[in-house]
């Protein structure tokens, strides 16, 4: 089983808990504490209404945030820039696309998300600019209906410790159910705990709301900003705003876990607006850069110092390096003329092997017809000879 099923197995076994735990405590506190404990009366029915509506509210944001997509990179984004917006565009190598500014990639959903807020396991999606309202309603209701349930269940825990306390003080006409009196009391434990920790979760989220930020923002900015000298965020365009482009600019949809075609909210999730810099902001700024510098005097002169050393370094270096520069090109330039010298001595010598061989050609030439022109005389002088011979001898007989 590889990395990628193994994380997906894991998403899946939080879904799982992060629901039972929801339905634990509902369970206990209205089938073991109002209806079976509590009177019929109009407060019973009251409390069972408002504590459903939001139960019912917190089950379809749950539903809502964990099947909605957080918010895609529209196809061919990047490849249609102006020149001057070039530095916006960050590729990424596993998606094979050009990312905008904010966005990410989840390494557990594979994939990049644009305003990424960061990765709930506990709901197996990712956080992002489209279901961003949901979440944070999510934890809203979770919020309110923890708040009621502790208030629903509160008075049956007194009343269960009041009757252990009489059993153990040897009164038998007091009756105790233990199992559903220790599930009341572990569901109102569970509860508590829910309470606090999705209640500090939610405070810290609408802050980032209001601030116009995200979780892994937020990390970069610590990480790469002091607390003596936090930088300001270019984003935060004013609470409302800030908030209206999570939840849309429609109040009456504000508590709902959905958005119309009409009802969006504000932007794309693509191009975000910048506000400008405040005078203060900029004195501030440059305030942290003086002091910043006051404090590294030390070190700013022993670095120039360090450096003017480096320059009169590269300066012997430079002269030195020039005079071998120099040395190569005399070298080179010796080596060119003793090539042409060797060029016009082979040109000589190719000329003169060439009369050379052109006069002894000629001299065997002239041989060879000195040779057969006396041949010739030679076969002549013999032929008159023998001729003369033969008369002679004709004449003696």
């Amino acid at each position: 089983m590889n990395t990628q099923k193994l994380k997906k197995l894991q998403g899946n076994l939080f879904v799982v808990l992060i629901i039972c735990i929801i339905c634990f405590i509902y369970f206990c506190n209205v089938k073991l504490v109002w209806i079976d404990r509590r009177p019929s009366n109009f407060w019973t029915y009251l409390y069972l209404i408002i504590f459903n509506l939001f139960s019912f509210m917190l089950a379809w944001s749950l539903i809502v945030t964990m099947f909605t997509d957080p918010g895609r990179v529209p196809q061919n984004w990047g490849y249609f820039l102006d020149d001057h917006e070039h530095k916006k565009r960050r590729y990424c190598l596993i998606c094979h696309i050009f990312k905008p500014e904010r966005c990410h990639h989840c390494s557990a959903c594979n994939r990049c998300v644009l305003n990424m807020d960061h990765h709930c396991p506990w709901l197996g999606n990712c956080i992002g600019f489209k279901n961003r309202k949901f979440f944070i309603l999510l934890l809203f209701y979770v919020n309110v209906t923890t708040w009621l349930a502790m208030f629903g269940m509160i008075g049956e825990i007194f009343n269960i410790m009041v009757s252990i306390k009489q059993k153990l003080g040897g009164d038998d006409t007091i009756t105790i159910s233990w199992f559903s009196d220790f599930l009341i009391v572990a569901s109102f434990g569970v509860d508590i705990t829910a309470m606090v920790i999705i209640g500090i979760f939610f405070k810290f989220h609408l802050d980032l709301i209001f601030m116009n930020t995200t979780t892994l923002e937020n990390l970069d900015r610590k990480r790469n900003n002091s607390s003596s000298s936090p930088q300001p965020n270019n984003y935060d365009m004013g609470q409302y705003y800030n908030f209206v482009q999570v939840f849309g600019s429609n109040v009456a949809y504000w508590p709902f876990p959905f958005f119309l075609e009409d009802v969006q909210p504000v932007g794309d999730g693509v191009v975000w607006p910048q506000r400008v810099k405040t005078d203060t902001e900029a004195g501030l700024m440059n305030n942290n850069n003086s002091s910043a510098e006051k404090t590294n005097n030390t070190s700013h002169q022993y670095q120039n110092g360090y450096q003017e050393n480096n320059m009169g370094n590269k300066q012997t270096n430079n002269y030195n390096s020039g005079q071998q520069q120099q040395q190569q090109q005399q070298q080179y330039q010796q080596q060119q003329q003793q090539q042409q010298q060797a060029q016009q001595y082979g040109q000589a010598r190719n000329f003169n092997n060439n009369n050379y061989n052109g006069n002894f050609q000629a001299k065997q030439q002239q041989q060879q017809q000195q040779q057969q022109m006396g041949n010739g005389f030679n076969q002549q002088q013999y032929n008159q000879g023998y001729q003369q011979n033969n008369k002679f001898y004709r004449n003696q007989f």
